[in-house]
């Protein structure tokens, strides 16, 4: 994310009005994993989303609206919960593994670092999920990977 916004033609994947993305594959039966390094990010979110999930204009960044996200907002970890559930986490988290179980309709966020869970989202999810990465902090660009070794 550079400081001039690059101009795109209209697509009815992509988003027009957040800066946010989703990966690639679609997961609709495995476990699925992946890392988000979020290093010194001041304003980010992160989790997976259902296929279907509105991507144009404002977006409700909530469950009831198929965005089961943990996020970082004005110093706060917060999920997506209905009404939002703010995180009481004693130290900063700097890499977060997310863990999709699918079939047994579970999204858990945990501590890469201590391997501490943080919070696991239970909905029985019925079609096609990605994962979903939203930053607002242009000086700490989200860092994304499969690998979740511990350091």
């Amino acid at each position: 994310m550079g400081d001039r916004a690059q101009e795109f033609p209209d697509n009815p994947e992509r988003f027009n009005f957040f800066p946010c993305v989703l990966g690639t594959e679609g997961i609709n039966s495995e476990t699925s994993q992946w890392v988000v390094e979020v290093g010194k990010a001041k304003q980010w979110a992160i989790g997976a989303v259902r296929e279907s999930i509105e991507r144009k204009g404002y977006l409700n960044i909530r469950a009831t609206e198929g965005f089961w996200v943990l996020q970082l907002m004005d110093g706060e970890y917060e999920v997506t919960t209905t009404p939002k559930t703010i995180l009481p986490l004693w130290k900063t988290v700097r890499r977060i593994l997310i863990t999709l179980e699918f079939s047994l309709g579970k999204l858990s966020f945990y501590d890469v670092d201590s391997m501490e869970i943080i919070f696991t989202f239970n909905y029985p999810f019925s079609e096609k999920m990605f994962p979903f990465f939203l930053t607002w902090d242009k000086k700490n660009p989200l860092k994304i990977s499969t690998d979740y070794s511990v350091r």
